[in-house]
C-alpha cells in the first residue's frame, strides 16, 4: 500500500503531489517521492552549474517537504531551459509510483507484506535494473514508470515491516543493492500478540520479536486470514476504535495506521533511502543521460508523419517549402526542439524513420522523400504515425498530412494510446482530394480531437499561411496554456476567460467551409475590430496583447457558421488537471480504465500547479462536444475531486482560485470519451526470463446491454486480432503467449516493455467498418524480460548494527 494508503484518492485528504509547506498532515508515497526528485534536481544544479546557494532553499521534515519548484523554474531559465519538462518528469516518476498501488496490489511482494523479503527485494532489484538499462536506450519515459515502480515498494518496506520498530532509523543498506535482507522471521516464528482493536496501548506494543525482520500480512477478505501468531498488515482506523481486526497491524501507512505513533519517522527514513537510491542511480550514468531522465533539459520533438503517395507529391512539395521557412524562423526561438522526426507512408509502405538534431538536416531528409524509397511493409494504416510516436520526446508537436483516413477496424487503439502515453497532441492536416468523402473528415477529426489536436483542411497553394500554423505551434510549446478548446464543429458560439496572469493569448479559428465570419466580444462589451494575423479558407489566426485591466474577464465569440476555436494564453502560472479512472475485481486486480466507463464513479481528478503557494482551491466542469456544462464539483479544500462519468464524452474545465482572490481557468485538450468494454490482465507484473514463453491470462467484460463483437490487439504481441463475441453484461477469459525473443536483450540484465493492449467493439461481425466502432478500450502493462532469476548475495546489514 502507500503512506497515506488510498487516502490520497480521497477529496480533500491531501495535495496530490504539491508539497506547499513543512506542516502537512501526514506524508505519503507522492509527497515522498516529490521532495526527493526536488533534491536530486537541486543536486544536479548544484554539480553541473556549480549552483551551491540552492540547497539552503531546501528542507525535508518527515518525508515533506516545501515547493521549491518555482525556484527551480527560475534557475533552469537563466540557461533557456523550461521546466515544464522537469514538471513533467517528476509526475510520470510519483504516478508511477501511486499507481503501483493499483495495478500491484494483489502480489504481495511488490509491497513487502506478508514477510515477503527475498521476493520484494528482487523486485526492487529488477525494477532498477531496468531503470538503468531504459535509461542506456535513451528510453527516458520508460526509465520513469520503472523508477516509480520501484521506488513504491521500497518505501513500502519501512513502512510494512518492522525496521523502525526496532529502532533502525537510517535505510537498509542492503535493499536495492542485490543483496539479501538480514534477520528476518522465518514462518514459524510468532511475531505479534492479539490485541482488542479498541486498545491502543497493547497494539503499540504488539510486536513480539525484538531483532528479526517482520511486516504484516495483507488480506482482502473478512474475517482477515492471518496465519497464527503473525502480524496484521492493519487498516485505517481512528482510536478509540471499535473491537474489530482492521485497528490491528503493524502498518505504518498513514495517521489513521495501527502504529500511526511512527508514522513520521517511517515516512522521514523512506524519503532517506529515496534520495540514496536516486543519487545511486545519478552516479552510474552520466550528466547528459540523467538530466534528460529528470527532465532538467529541453526536450520535445518536431514530427512530421507525411502520406507521400504519388498522388500526393504537390503536398510533399508543399512540405518542402514550409520546412525551408522553418530552417530561419526556428532559429528565433530560444526552446528550440530537441530533435526533429520524419516519418513517411502510403497506403501500402512506410518509412525508414529519420531522426535528426538540427532543422537544416530536417529539411535535406524532407528535400530527399520518395516513395518508392519507403522500406517497411504496413499492417495497419498508421505504423508510421505508431512508430513516430515511440521515437519523439513527450508533449511532442506531432503533424499528420494526408487525404485519406485507415479503411481497417482497428488502427486507433495503438495510436491513441501511444500519444496519450506520450502527453502528445496530434494535429491532421489534411488535403481535400478525390480521396476525401464525409465519413474520411469524420474519422480524421474524431482522431485528432480525442488527442487533443486539431483537424485542419489546407491548400497545398499556401505554405506560408501552414508554416506560420506550424511555427505558432512552436511558439506555444512552451510558455502557452489552454484556457478554451472547443473542438467539434457543431457550435457557433461560446465564451471564455482571460485571467490577471495573462500577459497575451492565441486564437486559432477552424471551419470545415471557407469564407467564415469571426467576430470577438471584450469583457467591457465592445466588439474587437482587428484582422487575423493569418488568414486562410479553412483556418484564421490572432494574436492579441493583454495591455490593460479591461482586457481581463470574459470574451465572447461567434462564427458565422460551425466553428472549431482554440484560446492559448501567454502565462507563467501553469496548471494541469488529470483524469484517473481506477477499478478493481474480486481478486482486487486493478487497472487505470481507458477510456472510462459510462456513470463509472470513484473517479479522481487530480489538479498541480507549478505554484502551488499561490493556490487556494478548485472546482471542476465536465463539458460536453457542444460546449454544455454536464456537471460541476465545486472547490474543496484538496486538489483531489472525486466525480462519476457522464454518459457521454466529455472535456474537463478546471477553475483555479488563487489566494489573492482571483481566478484562472484552463481547458484540457484531450477529448474523453466513454466505453462499455474494458479488460484486466491477471498476475501482475508480468516477468519472463529471456528466450523463454510466458502465458497471459486475462479477462474481457462486455458491461452493454447487448452482445458485442470485440476485437484485441497487442502491440507486437499478436500478428493478427483475435476476436470475441462476448454476451451482454457477460465476461470473456483467454489467453495468449508472449515469446520473449522478440525483444533480444543487448548488454542488459533486464529489460522493461509497455505491452499496449486495446479493444474496440461493433455491433457485430458483419459492421466492422472504422465508422461502426461503438466502445474502445486502451491499456498499457507494464512488462519485464530478465536474463536470468536474480541472485541475491548475503546480508551485509543486519538489525542490532549501526
Amino acid at each position: 500500500m502507500l503512506f497515506g494508503t488510498v487516502t490520497c484518492f480521497k477529496t480533500g485528504t491531501c495535495w496530490f503531489g504539491q508539497p506547499a509547506s513543512l506542516g502537512v498532515w501526514e506524508s505519503n508515497h507522492y509527497l515522498i517521492t516529490t521532495c526527493a526528485l526536488y533534491r536530486l534536481a537541486i543536486t544536479h544544479l548544484q554539480d553541473v552549474y556549480d549552483h551551491n546557494y540552492l540547497a539552503a532553499d531546501f528542507q525535508a521534515i518527515n518525508g515533506s517537504c516545501r515547493d521549491v519548484h518555482m525556484i527551480i523554474t527560475t534557475e533552469l531559465a537563466k540557461f533557456n531551459i523550461s521546466s515544464r519538462f522537469f514538471r513533467l518528469a517528476r509526475e510520470e516518476i510519483a504516478l508511477a509510483n501511486i499507481m503501483a498501488d493499483l495495478i500491484y496490489d494483489p502480489a504481495s511482494y511488490t509491497h513487502f507484506d506478508n514477510e515477503e523479503f527475498e521476493n520484494g527485494s528482487k523486485f526492487v532489484m529488477m525494477q532498477l535494473r531496468a531503470a538503468q538499462s531504459s535509461l542506456a536506450r535513451r528510453e527516458w519515459q520508460y526509465a520513469r514508470m520503472a523508477i516509480g515502480f520501484m521506488l513504491h515498494s521500497m518505501q513500502d518496506f519501512y513502512s510494512h515491516s518492522n525496521w523502525i520498530e526496532l529502532g533502525m532509523r537510517e535505510p537498509n543498506r542492503d535493499l536495492a543493492m542485490g543483496r539479501r535482507l538480514g534477520s528476518t522471521a522465518n514462518k514459524d516464528t510468532r511475531t505479534c500478540k492479539s490485541c482488542n482493536g479498541s486498545d491502543e496501548d497493547c497494539i503499540r506494543n504488539n510486536l513480539i520479536v525484538d531483532q528479526y525482520l517482520t511486516t504484516g500480512y495483507f488480506s482482502y477478505t473478512y474475517p482477515i486470514q492471518t496465519p497464527p501468531g503473525k502480524c496484521h498488515h492493519g487498516y485505517t482506523c481512528d482510536f478509540p476504535g471499535e473491537n474489530s481486526e482492521y485497528c490491528e497491524g503493524i502498518s505504518k501507512d498513514s495517521m489513521y495506521s495501527p502504529h500511526r505513533h511512527l508514522h513520521y519517522t517511517a515516512a522521514s527514513v523512506a524519503y532517506s533511502a529515496t534520495t540514496k537510491v536516486l543519487n545511486e542511480l545519478r552516479a552510474s550514468t552520466n550528466t547528459y543521460t540523467f538530466g534528460k531522465f529528470l527532465g532538467l533539459t529541453n526536450s520535445f520533438s518536431l514530427v512530421f508523419v507525411i502520406d507521400v503517395s504519388n498522388r500526393l507529391q504537390p503536398l510533399v512539395g508543399m512540405i518542402r517549402t514550409v520546412t525551408s521557412q522553418l530552417v530561419d524562423s526556428v532559429q528565433n526561438i530560444s526552446n528550440k526542439p530537441s530533435n526533429y522526426i520524419l516519418s513517411p507512408f502510403n497506403g501500402s509502405h512506410w518509412g525508414p524513420i529519420r531522426v535528426v538534431t538540427k532543422i537544416n538536416e530536417f529539411f535535406d531528409l524532407i528535400e530527399s522523400l520518395n516513395e518508392t524509397k519507403l522500406q517497411h511493409s504496413s499492417k495497419h494504416y498508421y505504423d508510421s504515425l505508431n512508430e513516430a510516436l515511440k521515437a519523439c520526446e513527450s508533449e511532442s508537436l506531432v503533424f499528420f498530412f494526408t487525404d485519406a483516413p485507415s479503411h481497417e477496424p482497428c488502427p486507433q487503439g495503438l495510436t491513441r494510446a501511444l500519444a496519450r502515453l506520450k502527453k502528445t497532441k496530434i494535429d491532421v492536416l489534411f488535403v481535400n482530394s478525390s480521396q476525401s468523402t464525409s465519413e474520411t473528415i469524420s474519422e480524421l477529426n474524431h482522431f485528432a480531437v480525442t488527442t487533443g489536436g486539431l483537424f485542419i483542411n489546407i491548400d497545398i497553394t499556401q505554405p506560408k499561411i501552414n508554416g506560420k500554423f506550424i511555427y505558432r505551434r512552436l511558439q506555444e510549446t512552451l510558455g502557452y496554456e489552454c484556457i478554451l478548446f472547443e473542438s467539434m464543429s457543431n457550435h457557433s458560439e461560446g465564451v471564455f476567460m482571460i485571467d490577471t496572469t495573462a500577459t497575451s493569448f492565441h486564437i486559432n479559428v477552424v471551419s470545415s467551409s471557407p469564407s467564415i465570419a469571426f467576430q470577438l466580444i471584450e469583457p467591457m462589451g465592445s466588439m474587437l475590430r482587428r484582422n487575423p494575423s493569418v488568414q486562410s479558407d479553412y483556418l484564421q489566426m490572432f494574436s492579441i496583447v493583454v495591455t490593460a485591466q479591461s482586457d481581463v474577464g470574459q470574451w465572447k465569440y461567434t462564427c458565422s457558421e460551425d466553428c472549431v476555436i482554440e484560446v492559448n494564453m501567454k502565462s507563467e502560472f501553469r496548471c494541469r488537471t488529470q483524469l484517473y479512472a481506477p477499478l478493481s475485481n474480486e481478486l482486487s486486480e486493478g487497472i487505470v480504465v481507458t477510456p472510462p466507463l459510462f456513470n463509472q464513479s470513484g473517479v479522481a481528478t487530480m489538479t498541480t500547479c507549478d505554484d502551488p503557494n499561490q493556490v487556494s482551491n478548485n472546482s471542476i466542469q465536465l463539458i460536453s462536444t457542444t460546449g454544455d456544462i454536464l456537471s460541476e464539483y465545486l472547490a474543496t479544500n484538496g486538489f483531489i475531486q472525486m466525480i462519476k462519468i457522464p454518459l457521454q464524452s466529455f472535456r474537463i474545465g478546471t477553475c483555479i482560485t488563487r489566494h489573492d482572490g482571483t481566478l484562472a481557468y484552463r481547458d484540457e485538450r484531450p477529448l474523453i470519451e466513454i466505453s462499455r468494454i474494458m479488460m484486466i490482465v491477471h498476475n501482475q507484473p508480468l516477468v519472463a526470463i529471456s528466450d523463454e514463453r510466458l502465458n497471459v491470462t486475462y479477462r474481457i467484460q462486455n458491461d452493454a446491454n447487448r452482445s458485442l463483437y470485440v476485437q484485441l490487439d497487442i502491440d507486437g504481441v499478436l500478428k493478427n486480432s483475435k476476436w470475441y463475441s462476448i454476451n451482454s453484461k457477460s465476461p470473456r477469459s483467454d489467453f495468449i503467449i508472449i515469446d520473449t525473443s522478440q525483444y533480444p536483450l543487448k548488454n542488459e540484465t533486464v529489460r522493461f516493455i509497455p505491452l499496449i493492449f486495446t479493444l474496440q467493439a461493433f455491433k457485430d461481425n458483419k459492421q466492422t467498418a472504422s465508422d461502426e466502432i461503438l466502445f474502445r478500450h486502451e491499456q498499457i502493462v507494464p512488462f519485464y524480460v530478465q536474463d536470468s532469476d536474480i541472485h541475491l548475495e548475503a546480508s551485509t546489514h543486519f538489525v542490532n548494527t549501526a
